[in-house]
Formats: structure tokens, C-alpha cells, sequence
């Protein structure tokens, strides 16, 4: 996909990382050069803030992305194991930082890693 293309809320690779994108800015074409664009995006996995520019009609990097809804199966102090709904298939540990779990979305990046995005109900 050329860099032109990408749009706020969209996934790409900087650095060979998975990254949302938060922000993109393009410029003009100058007398010398092409139009660049300026994308600020952060990572999935890591949380971290990264940018970089590139020329608009250069390509990129996109991550293919799989969403899928899970049950909680156990809770172990490590993390819990999730099914996953539509195969009923068991995954591996997810680590958690609040003490009750309802559900969770986990997205499996090109078949590597996954990252779980918890609803969650805190005991009082």
C-alpha cells in the first residue's frame, strides 16, 4: 500500500513493528522534490510513540490483523487462557492487570503475536 493511502486508525509496520496510526500530515510538492507525508503512529504491542516520513507515493507496510472475540476459560496468576467463540479452540496465556475479566478481543498479527484488549468488570 503507498504511504498516500494510509488514513488515521489504520495499521502499519514502522521499524518491523505493528503501529496504529494516529496522526498524518502531507506537504505540497516542492520546486525539487515529491510530496512528503508525516505519520505519527503507536505500537500494539509496546505502546510506543513512533513517526517517520516518507515520500507519498512510496510503499509501506500494512499487517494483516485478526480480530476475534474469546471467553475467559481459567484464571491463573500469570494470566488467563481464553477460547476463542467461533472455533471454541484454547489459546495460550494472556497477562491482565485487573482482578475480574468478562470478556476480551484478541488480534493475531500476521500469526505471531496476540494481543488481548480486555472488557473488564473491577471488583469493589
Amino acid at each position: 500500500m503507498s504511504v498516500g493511502e494510509l488514513r488515521v486508525g489504520g495499521y502499519m509496520l514502522i521499524d518491523g513493528e505493528p503501529c496504529r496510526i494516529m496522526d498524518v500530515t502531507k506537504s505540497k510538492p516542492g520546486k525539487h522534490g515529491s510530496a512528503k507525508a508525516r505519520i505519527v503512529a503507536i505500537g500494539v504491542f509496546d505502546g510506543q510513540k513512533r513517526q517517520f516520513v516518507k515520500p507519498v507515493d512510496s510503499n509501506s507496510e500494512v499487517p494483516i490483523i485478526d480480530k476475534r472475540v474469546g471467553q475467559v476459560f481459567a484464571v491463573n496468576p500469570n494470566g488467563v487462557q481464553i477460547m476463542d467463540l467461533e472455533t471454541f479452540s484454547t489459546s495460550g496465556f494472556c497477562s491482565f492487570r485487573r482482578s475480574f475479566l468478562a470478556s476480551l478481543d484478541c488480534s493475531h498479527i500476521s500469526g505471531e503475536r496476540t494481543r488481548c484488549s480486555m472488557r473488564y468488570i473491577v471488583r469493589s
